[in-house]
C-alpha cells in the first residue's frame, strides 16, 4: 500500500503527514504499516535532511545510506536504554506517588466499608496530616493503620501501627489489610484482643 505511492530517490521524498492525508490513515498506522512492508522486501527509505520523508531506494547507495542511519539511531536508543536501566535501579521498588495514591485510594476504600458496616464516625486520615494521624480515624480507642498491599508484611505493618499509637496515644494499634480480589483482613495482638472483647474467662463461657 505505501509502496505504490512512493517514488524512487531521496529527492522525491513524501513527508508522512502528507501520505496520512492521501490514504486517510493515522501515524501510527502509517509506521506500522512501512514496518510491514520493509520486513517483507520493500525498499523503502526515509531522509531527515533538507527534503524530509519517504521515499524508495533508487539503488544500493541509497538503501546503504539509510541502513546506516538505522545503525546510528540503534546505537542512540541503546545508550538511552542504559541510563534508563541505571536510573531505574536507583529508584525505590514502588514510585513513591503512585504508591502513595494507592495508599489513599485504599484508605477511603476502608472508610466505606466501615461506614457500612455501622462504623458512622469512621474517616480516611487527612493526606495532609500523614505520620500525625492515624489511617483511619472516628473508631473510639483504636489506631488503625490501613495497607492495601499485595505482598503481606504483617509484622512490620504491626510495629510501625503500635510506635505510632504510642506516639499519638490515641488507642490500640490494629492493622487492616487487603490484598486484590480479597477481603479486608485485620491483625492485631492477641492481648488487645482479649481486652477489647472483655477479658478472658478462664476458658469457659459465661452464661
Amino acid at each position: 500500500m505505501i509502496f505504490e505511492i512512493l517514488s524512487e530517490g531521496a529527492e522525491n521524498a513524501r513527508t508522512g503527514k502528507e501520505i496520512c492525508k492521501l490514504l486517510n490513515i493515522t501515524a501510527r498506522d502509517l509506521t506500522a504499516a512501512i514496518e510491514r512492508e520493509r520486513r517483507a522486501g520493500r525498499p523503502i527509505c526515509a531522509s531527515t535532511g533538507s527534503n524530509p520523508g519517504y521515499f524508495l531506494a533508487a539503488n544500493q547507495e541509497e538503501m546503504q545510506r539509510y541502513c546506516k542511519s538505522l545503525l546510528h539511531r540503534a546505537g542512540e536508543i541503546h545508550k538511552t536504554r542504559q541510563a534508563c536501566i541505571k536510573t531505574m535501579e536507583n529508584l525505590p521498588v514502588w514510585s513513591g506517588r503512585s504508591a502513595q495514591a494507592k495508599g489513599r485510594r485504599g484508605e477511603i476504600e476502608l472508610a466505606r466499608y466501615l461506614q457500612e458496616k455501622g462504623f458512622t464516625d469512621a474517616q480516611p486520615g487527612a493526606p495532609l496530616n500523614y505520620g500525625k494521624e492515624a489511617d483511619i480515624t472516628g473508631i473510639s480507642g483504636l489506631h488503625i493503620e490501613c495497607k492495601r498491599h499485595e505482598r503481606l508484611e504483617i509484622n512490620k505493618w504491626y510495629e510501625q501501627a503500635a510506635a505510632d499509637a504510642e506516639r499519638m496515644q490515641d488507642g490500640k494499634p490494629v492493622v487492616i489489610f487487603r490484598q486484590n480480589r480479597r477481603q479486608w483482613m485485620i491483625a492485631l495482638s492477641l492481648e488487645d484482643f482479649l481486652e477489647l472483647k472483655g477479658g478472658a474467662t478462664d476458658g469457659k463461657d459465661e452464661h
